[in-house]
């Protein structure tokens, strides 16, 4: 095993993070006069009046791996626009649902952000939270054209013949990778990358990472106080285990085929078991309850745990953070029996940004979006 992700994981999860930003970070070519370096960021003129004046254009959302790529653009974007300061918030959702109603309500929201994950788009629109961007973005039928066929999608991006927002991103995201210290795991015996854990094995290798820990370590760590993460655990393994449900879309739990949730399924029902048994072993990290998902990735390569299910957004921080330390990735647990059934993906695209309608900033948000 060697010390260091190796070539082969790198890629195959590196895939992912490139498709990711393929969206976030197109570009146009720079006009004449103007002098780029390969990665280098240049802000065109979009022909966008923007004002003259010192101002601050606020910016919410949730950060994490994109957040690498818009740190350099806003850079950029202030160099090349001296007078306008972007502020930045890259948060927890559980904040973000929390922040963004409350501003929209005061009617001081954030300039641009990301729609709180317990409000419906279509509920945002009707109710006049965002602005379009047919009016915002400058030569807007040619900027989306530029988009790949099928990316805009009725009732997700675009209400009553208007465009609301875009896909960044992809929405195809293994959210329950299976990280692990490869140190704890080769003391207790297993090699995740060679061979598949089941659901079983999964259980047992938190359990004697637990006992190798002697309270200093445990088994597996969760961000629980974001607590979609346990529905994320209960609905991924419960799917691959053969339960009939959606993947995105808000229909997550819902077999497509009869209309009914599948919530009470035997799969599920297996999933939410194997959870619980987790925590009955005493293998989940104390703490879990008091971090959000970030933290807990955060603190990951501190030695906290020996496993954290995740996706591939953690591993630019770790190899930037923590670049000594040793971790795997493979495939979430497999069911004990049966064949393990691939998770399906709705291609929805993520990351999506909207408007605030009531932002006196809307030239700035059509510039910015125009790159």
């Amino acid at each position: 095993m060697n010390r260091h992700i190796n070539r082969r994981r790198f890629v195959q999860t590196s895939a992912a993070g490139a498709g990711a930003f393929a969206l976030a970070s197109r570009s146009h070519r720079p006009s004449a006069g103007q002098e780029t370096t390969p990665g280098s960021i240049t802000i065109p003129d979009s022909g966008v009046e923007l004002p003259t004046d010192d101002i601050t254009f606020r910016w919410i959302d949730s950060g994490d791996l994109k957040a690498l790529f818009y740190n350099e653009f806003h850079a950029a974007y202030q160099e090349a626009h001296p007078n306008i300061t972007i502020q930045y918030d890259p948060l927890p959702y559980a904040e973000i649902n929390q922040i963004v109603p409350i501003g929209v309500q005061s009617g001081d929201a954030h300039d641009m952000f990301a729609m709180p994950q317990d409000i419906p788009s279509a509920q945002a629109v009707a109710e006049g939270w965002v602005a379009p961007l047919d009016d915002i973005i400058p030569d807007f039928a040619a900027w989306k054209e530029r988009f790949p066929l099928g990316s805009f999608m009725d009732g997700v991006h675009v209400f009553d013949g208007l465009t609301y927002t875009f896909p960044q991103t992809s929405s195809k995201r293994y959210w329950t990778m299976m990280f692990y210290n490869t140190a704890y795991l080769e003391q207790a015996g297993y090699d995740p990358e060679s061979e598949r854990l089941t659901w079983d094995q999964y259980r047992e290798a938190a359990r004697t990472i637990t006992e190798q820990g002697q309270g200093q370590y445990y088994g597996v760590v969760f961000g629980g106080q974001s607590t979609d993460r346990f529905g994320t655990f209960v609905r991924n393994f419960g799917r691959m285990a053969g339960a009939s449900a959606g993947g995105s879309l808000g229909f997550e739990d819902i077999d497509w085929r009869t209309g009914e949730f599948v919530y009470t399924s035997d799969e599920y029902q297996a999933a939410i078991d194997l959870l619980v048994g987790l925590d009955s072993d005493g293998s989940i990290f104390p703490g879990s309850m008091s971090l959000n998902d970030a933290e807990a990735w955060s603190q990951f390569p501190q030695g906290i745990a020996g496993m954290i299910l995740e996706g591939p957004w953690v591993i630019p921080q770790w190899q930037r953070e923590n670049p000594d330390f040793s971790f795997g990735l493979a495939s979430q647990p497999v069911p004990n029996s049966g064949e393990s059934v691939p998770l399906a993906y709705e291609e929805t695209g993520s990351n999506q940004l909207w408007v605030y309608a009531d932002s006196p900033y809307k030239n700035v948000a059509g510039d910015m979006l125009s790159y």
